[in-house]
């Protein structure tokens, strides 16, 4: 992504086509490389108090250091509607102009960009989003550079993408703990 809103659309399309950097878009195109993290135990969608909060923080901190890694480059995305709130404020975000416009709600029309920034993978400086995203407050997606992996929270857990089935299947039984009980994974 560069300056004025022009981003590597080559870099897009060649791994995720036209679909959306959402979770449930990447979820619907890419089963085989998707799995799903829940925040809390026993699939708790929302923290009540403070040991619930620091749960959910623990649990996506390991999560990203394993499948990000610490300082990896990546790119950090969010609908138009959510890249003013504060908790971007220390991302320089541009407008996306290579991905497909965004959808409020998935039975919508597209209504508008996504913006984006290219990071250096730091949770400590994600956290403010985090928890944003965990009270349903904005959306975002963390998207390595170097290969296919993918960090969709959602308000209850995470959308994970992994380059492929064998990297989603071992991190699956490093992390079965935070995983669904569903058959779906859901």
């Amino acid at each position: 992504m560069g300056k004025d809103g022009i981003d590597d659309a080559e870099w897009w399309r060649k791994r995720y086509a036209n679909t959306e950097p959402a979770g449930y878009k990447l979820r619907a195109a890419y089963p085989s490389r998707w799995f799903r993290i829940h925040s809390l135990p026993q699939s708790r969608r929302y923290p009540e108090d403070l040991s619930d909060w620091t749960t959910l923080i623990d649990r996506h901190r390991m999560v990203c250091s394993t499948i990000l890694g610490k300082r990896s480059n990546c790119y950090l995305i969010t609908p138009w509607w959510c890249w003013k709130k504060e908790c971007f404020s220390i991302f320089e975000m541009h407008k996306l102009t290579s991905l497909p416009e965004c959808k409020s709600d998935p039975e919508d029309v597209p209504n508008g960009p996504y913006f984006g920034a290219q990071i250096s993978w730091d949770f400590k400086q994600f956290e403010p989003v985090l928890r944003e995203v965990a009270e349903d407050s904005v959306r975002a997606i963390v998207i390595s550079k170097n290969d296919l992996t993918a960090y969709a929270p959602y308000d209850g857990g995470a959308d994970l993408f992994l380059p492929d089935s064998d990297s989603r299947d071992k991190a699956k039984e490093e992390f079965f703990d935070f995983l669904s009980e569903r058959p779906d994974g859901l």
